[in-house]
């Protein structure tokens, strides 16, 4: 029983940690929107994640061509709705909009 509890404490404590390590939209929405060239690096590179997450899930189809710095704007300009809540993940955010920009045609 002991180990049983013991297990169960690390991983309730695993499960928070980890949620806390989550980068939230407002956040992702800020870090893209410093004009600092790291700050733009990093955000190109999150976003690409994003973008590369939602075409390989199949959520979204991103058609080639469009860049990087599109997606950016197109996160950043769409999580400031009211549609989005500030505190959920970032990538769950992306994914929503590049799926809802970038519908997978059903055949």
């Amino acid at each position: 029983m002991r180990t049983f509890l013991i297990v169960l404490m690390m991983t309730l404590a695993t499960q928070a940690g980890a949620e806390a390590n989550v980068l939230r939209t407002q956040h992702a929405v800020q870090i893209c929107s410093i004009p600092s060239q790291s700050w733009v690096d990093f955000c190109n590179g999150l976003i690409q994640g994003y973008a590369d997450f939602a075409i390989l899930s199949g959520e979204a189809c991103i058609p080639v061509g469009v860049t990087r710095s599109q997606l950016v704007n197109l996160f950043s300009g769409m999580t400031n709705t009211a549609e989005y809540k500030n505190d959920d993940a970032a990538l769950v955010a992306a994914v929503e909009i590049f799926k809802l920009v970038y519908p997978c045609k059903e055949d």
